[in-house]
């Protein structure tokens, strides 16, 4: 995705994602996040222009991040492909 211009926050958790006409949620790895950007590494195979929803749990509170596919590229994780994905809007719910 170029040059970084804001902070990455390194998360290497497991998510849960579906595409936004699915109503079944999946489990990735998200493994760095920014406000406008976030790596994931999922299992399936998505084209660039996909959207996603990602659960991000924490004891608080429920995040839906609402991202686009933007890349996709090679893992050091066997079976996953890497997605480079643009945060688009984030929603959050009380735990």
């Amino acid at each position: 995705m170029g040059r970084l211009e804001e902070p990455w926050t390194e998360w290497n958790s497991s998510i849960e994602y579906r595409t936004l006409y699915s109503d079944t949620y999946k489990n990735g790895v998200l493994v760095h996040r920014s406000a406008k950007r976030a790596l994931l590494w999922l299992a399936e195979k998505y084209p660039v222009g996909s959207s996603l929803d990602v659960l991000i749990r924490t004891d608080e509170r429920l995040d839906h991040i609402y991202m686009r596919v933007v890349r996709a590229g090679e893992t050091n994780h066997t079976g996953y492909t890497g997605y480079g994905c643009k945060v688009e809007m984030t929603l959050t719910e009380a735990a």
